[in-house]
């Protein structure tokens, strides 16, 4: 609730913001935040107008920003299905993704979407190393019309998509096995494999107990870069583990080896002295 004073007095809350909360500066609904209104439009700020009347009248009309969850929304800048799986504590909490993005999430360098890194986009651009500069607000209202970048290597929006399909249709994603390395993703109601999709494999999460990331990210170190997926890699290019072409197929025979196979229910151990458990 916004204005519990107002409900614990029992006012009319119209009555109210009309004598009292416009004048404190209050927001009539979460869609408007005068101050926000102000610091968007300069020209009503130094004219003395009444925000929200202003909108109203002529505003709205012309299309003038009216709050910063009414710009991010409407950006299409923030997915509400990758807040939830890539920040499991907000799922955990119930609170509203948009929302908590807003009041803390932006000023924490939370990823609104995978299709803007804050962290990334402050270090490409040297006149963004304030801190007080919003980036999530800078790309939407200058960034993006400049062709800034604004996110590194891995997936897009776009991607996903395709690339849930991919890991779906492999073989290699053991949903039960997933959700024994993490249980919170069960507790939070998130999707196991686009959870390991977007966050899980960034956490070092296996997809299955026949794949063992962190060996095939040994046996291919281009993989370290941030925001690449092992297994899509292995999908994608055919990697390659301890030396050997590794078919993308959980069951499919090693390119140049005589029918040798992965076998999808045993583990690849980080210390075995062979990378991948092979069998005749």
């Amino acid at each position: 609730m916004a204005n519990p004073d107002v409900a614990q007095a029992g006012v009319d809350p119209l009555k109210h913001y009309l004598e009292h909360g416009r004048r404190e500066g209050r927001a009539p609904s979460p869609d408007f935040d005068p101050q926000f209104y102000l610091q968007a439009n300069p020209d009503v700020a130094q004219a003395g107008l009444d925000p929200f009347v202003h909108y109203i009248l002529y505003g709205r009309a012309e299309g003038r920003p009216q709050s910063i969850r009414h710009t991010i929304a409407g950006s299409g800048l923030f997915d509400r299905e990758y807040y939830r799986a890539a920040y499991l504590d907000v799922a955990l909490s119930g609170n509203e993704p948009l929302q908590h993005f807003i009041d803390h999430g932006r000023r924490e360098g939370r990823r609104p979407s995978l299709d803007f890194d804050p962290s990334f986009y402050r270090a490409g651009n040297p006149d963004l190393q304030r801190e007080d500069i919003d980036l999530v607000l800078h790309y939407i209202e200058k960034g993006r019309a400049e062709g800034r970048c604004c996110r590194g290597p891995g997936l897009s929006t776009r991607e996903l998509q395709h690339s849930l399909e991919q890991i779906r249709s492999s073989g290699w994603f053991d949903e039960g096995f997933y959700l024994r390395q993490s249980p919170a993703v069960r507790e939070a109601g998130v999707d196991p494999l686009f959870h390991y999709a977007v966050a899980g494999f960034a956490s070092h999460l296996d997809p299955s107990p026949a794949f063992s990331s962190a060996e095939y990210t040994l046996t291919n170190p281009e993989v370290r870069a941030p925001g690449l997926n092992p297994l899509l890699h292995l999908l994608n290019s055919g990697g390659r583990a301890g030396g050997e072409a590794f078919n993308a197929s959980p069951t499919g025979a090693v390119a140049g080896k005589k029918q040798r196979r992965h076998r999808p229910d045993e583990a690849i151990s980080l210390f075995s002295p062979l990378p991948i458990l092979l069998w005749f």
